[in-house]
């Protein structure tokens, strides 16, 4: 089966959190998870959702005492594709990465690996961005679907059991 996140209602998001009470992980991980998002809304963000990771708390993403980093999709034209998003809690947020715009869809298979000093982020085995940011690191692990009907099923998942590759060397 599927764990699914969704439909969500007017202004407001649908969030599931990793464990049963939510737990934490590691500094340095690994989460790697199948999404299948729903048929395209007719919202001005069309699909919109993802995960938040190294949170702290499970809470989410717009509580003002949460700190972590989102990834999500989006197909709105503005920042279309996966955005990397760092919450600096209190509505602060620096935009790591922000889109990418020469994908199409969401990958299906989505990877973040986490070292002590990189992001880097995989979908559908390929390399899409990887950002230098140690911020944050550790905390709870949840995924989330955008308002107004969105859905989001996970179908597989490996969080946190699987070591990342050697970072790469700064330029």
């Amino acid at each position: 089966g599927a764990l699914q996140t969704g439909p969500t209602k007017k202004n407001e998001e649908s969030w599931i959190w990793a464990g049963g009470p939510a737990r934490r992980f590691p500094e340095t991980a690994v989460y790697e998870f199948t999404v299948q998002f729903g048929d395209p809304l007719e919202l001005p963000v069309g699909r919109h959702g993802g995960a938040m990771f190294c949170a702290s708390g499970p809470t989410s993403r717009w509580d003002p005492a949460n700190r972590g980093y989102t990834i999500d999709w989006i197909d709105r034209q503005d920042g279309h594709g996966l955005r990397l998003i760092r919450q600096d809690g209190d509505g602060k947020t620096v935009n790591l990465q922000t889109g990418t715009p020469k994908i199409p869809d969401p990958p299906q298979v989505w990877r973040i690996e986490v070292t002590a000093y990189w992001i880097r982020c995989f979908g559908d085995g390929e390399l899409l961005f990887q950002i230098e940011d140690s911020t944050y690191r550790g905390g709870f692990f949840g995924l989330w679907a955008y308002e107004g009907g969105q859905q989001l099923a996970i179908t597989s998942a490996s969080l946190g059991c699987v070591e990342p590759q050697p970072p790469p060397q700064p330029p």
